[in-house]
C-alpha cells in the first residue's frame, strides 16, 4: 500500500480515504447545535470521572479540564442523591436555571455526560432539548466505533 496525500492506494481501481476522527464528528456535532441556538457558550462531552473527551467553547478563558471535573462532580452528587433519597435511580438528564443562563446535562450512558452552557435566558429549552436528543443517538455511534 502507498500513500498519496490524504488517500490510501490498495490498487489501481480501489481508494480507500482517511475516516474522520471520533474528535472531528464530535467538533461536527458541536458546530451544528451551536448553529442552531443561539447563546451556547460551552458544549462537549465529558467522562464521569471527569476527563474532557471533546469540548467547544466560545471563549478561551474557560478551561477544559476544570469544567470537565465540575461536571462530573455535580453528576456524581446527582447520582448519589438519586439513589439515596427514595431509590430515584441514576441520573438520567438535568437542567439547572442560574440568574444569566442555564446548565444541561445529559446521561449518554457509556460512562460519558453530554454538557451544554446557555448564556442567554431567552433560549428556548424545549428546542435545545430537542436537537440535543436528535444528536445523542449519532453521538453514542461515534463513541462505540
Amino acid at each position: 500500500m502507498s500513500y498519496l496525500s490524504n488517500k490510501f492506494v490498495k490498487s489501481p481501481s480501489i481508494i480507500i480515504e482517511n475516516q474522520p476522527t471520533i474528535e472531528e464528528n464530535l467538533q461536527k456535532i458541536w458546530y451544528e447545535i451551536r448553529n442552531s441556538v443561539n447563546g451556547i457558550k460551552a458544549i462537549g462531552l465529558v467522562s464521569r470521572i471527569g476527563f474532557p473527551i471533546s469540548t467547544s467553547f466560545t471563549s478561551h478563558e474557560m478551561d477544559d479540564d476544570k469544567c470537565a471535573a465540575m461536571v462530573a462532580s455535580v453528576i456524581s452528587v446527582a447520582d448519589r442523591l438519586g439513589l439515596e433519597f427514595d431509590s430515584l435511580g441514576a441520573f438520567k438528564q438535568s437542567i439547572f436555571t442560574n440568574s444569566s443562563g442555564f446548565l444541561l446535562f445529559y446521561d449518554l450512558g457509556i460512562d460519558s455526560i453530554l454538557f451544554c452552557i446557555l448564556k442567554t435566558e431567552s433560549t428556548k429549552l424545549g428546542l435545545i432539548n430537542y436537537i440535543i436528543q436528535q444528536k445523542i443517538p449519532i453521538i453514542k455511534s461515534f463513541l462505540d466505533s
